[in-house]
């Protein structure tokens, strides 16, 4: 099961990405739904209108992966996707997942 968030304009180098607290209700809810022994990783994927940010349920972290904890949940994140997020907010809206500038 995937949802995606597209790019928008990237970059800043002294932020720490964080979620907001209906991304943690959407992912647990993802979870509990499916499989509660996974964790979210997200990385990046290829989509038809240009790439996009993969939000994944994985047995584990794969190694180099940075753990990212925020409202108390954490997600594994692919080390070249946090080098791009860590200026920026994961958000849900009720229906999909997108990114907001810090």
């Amino acid at each position: 099961m995937h949802s995606y968030a597209y790019m928008q304009n990237l970059k800043k180098e002294d932020r720490k990405m964080k979620f907001s607290k209906e991304v943690v209700k959407e992912f647990k809810n993802m979870l509990k739904e499916n499989e509660k022994d996974k964790k979210i990783r997200i990385s990046l994927s290829k989509g038809c209108c240009g790439p996009s940010f993969s939000f994944d349920m994985v047995e584990k972290e794969i190694e180099g992966d940075i753990k990212v904890e925020d409202n108390d949940f954490a997600i594994w994140v692919d080390p070249a996707v946090y080098d791009l997020l860590k200026d920026f907010s994961i958000e849900f809206d009720g229906n999909q997942f997108f990114l907001q500038k810090l």
